[in-house]
Formats: C-alpha cells, sequence, structure tokens
C-alpha cells in the first residue's frame, strides 16, 4: 500500500488532496482459496472562508476497488462521491446545510455457489441536511437538525436529530442527543443468494 497528502492553506482557502493505492493476496496455499485484491482512491476537499461568518466547503472522492476470489467469484466496484456544505454564524446561531451524492457501478463474476442478481448494478446516494446549534447560556448548547436520505432499495429516510452539550469546566463536558438512524441495505442484504 502506499500513498500520499498534501494540504495547502491560505488566507481564505484550505485544500487537501491524497490518494492511496493497494495491491494484496491471500491464502497462497492449502485449504484457503486465493484471494487477490487492489484498488486506488483519490480525495479532493476545498474550504473557502467567505468572511468571518460563514464558509463553503467542497469535496469529492473516486474509488476503484478489485477482488478475486478463487472459486468464489470476483467483484469490480467504481465509486464517485460528492458533497457540499455551507456553515453560516450569526449571533448565538451556527447554521449547517447542505448535501451529497453517490454513484457506485458494481460488477460481479459469479462463481459457483455464490451469486449476486443481478450480476452488475449501479446503485445511487442522496442526502440533504440542515442543523442549528445555537448558545443557550454561556457552557450550554443545544443543536437540532435534520438529513433527509435517498437509496435505491428504501427510497427516503428522514433522520432527525436533537443535541444538548454542557462543559463542566476546561476539560469536563456533559451531553445527550436523541436521534433516529437507518442502516441502508446493501447488496449482500438484497442481490446475494446461495445455490
Amino acid at each position: 500500500q502506499a500513498g500520499f497528502r498534501l494540504d495547502w492553506e491560505a488566507e481564505a482557502l484550505d485544500a487537501t488532496f491524497s490518494g492511496d493505492v493497494h495491491d494484496g493476496r491471500l491464502g497462497a496455499g492449502g485449504v484457503q482459496a486465493r484471494t487477490e485484491t487492489s484498488g486506488a482512491n483519490l480525495l479532493g476537499r476545498i474550504e473557502h472562508r467567505l468572511d468571518d461568518r460563514q464558509s463553503v466547503r467542497l469535496q469529492a472522492w473516486i474509488d476503484h476497488a478489485r477482488r478475486d476470489q478463487q472459486g468464489v467469484g470476483a467483484q469490480r466496484l467504481d465509486t464517485v462521491d460528492v458533497e457540499a456544505q455551507h456553515l453560516l454564524r450569526l449571533d448565538g446561531h451556527s447554521l449547517a446545510w447542505g448535501g451529497g451524492y453517490r454513484y457506485s457501478r458494481d460488477r460481479i463474476d459469479n462463481g459457483p455457489l455464490l451469486r449476486f442478481t443481478p450480476a452488475r448494478r449501479s446503485l445511487r446516494w442522496s442526502h440533504l441536511f440542515v442543523q442549528d446549534e445555537v448558545s443557550l447560556a454561556q457552557d450550554v448548547r443545544a443543536s437540532a437538525g435534520v438529513r433527509i436520505e435517498h437509496n435505491v432499495y428504501t427510497g427516503a429516510e428522514v433522520l432527525p436529530s436533537l443535541r444538548l452539550a454542557w462543559d463542566v469546566d476546561e476539560r469536563s463536558m456533559l451531553w445527550a442527543a436523541l436521534s433516529r438512524t437507518v442502516r441502508a441495505p446493501s447488496r449482500i442484504d438484497r442481490d446475494f443468494y446461495v445455490l
């Protein structure tokens, strides 16, 4: 495995670029089937401070992964993800909102016992979110937000969240949260069969 990371900071702009490549093999012999894996990814993130009260962050990454397992099957997975966020600080408030989109192209060469149906599938996820954090007192903060996610299996999901935090002293904080979350199904949950 090898990788890199570049960070650049300017008066109103921060940028990060990183990437990795990997290649590996498991099970050279014996009872374990030989497995080969490889992949690469690139990530770029830019944060632009518009003024002392607001900033915009953009992030994008691309990933390619390959897995071949002798006697089981092979997979090629390509993913592209983009996300944008706007942060606005007003008197006593910190408002964040944004959204993102992810696309994956999954290609399976099925083996003799395990099967994904369909063998080739395009998957899409998207989300929008908004959150407001307000200072209730000098050392007490509350936040409320909602995230709406959409996936190809279950459609739209609404995920609200409420949080309360109290800075007891310089080294201690107490917090409580009430949130709704869901696990989006994957191809193993919906498209995987044993013959």
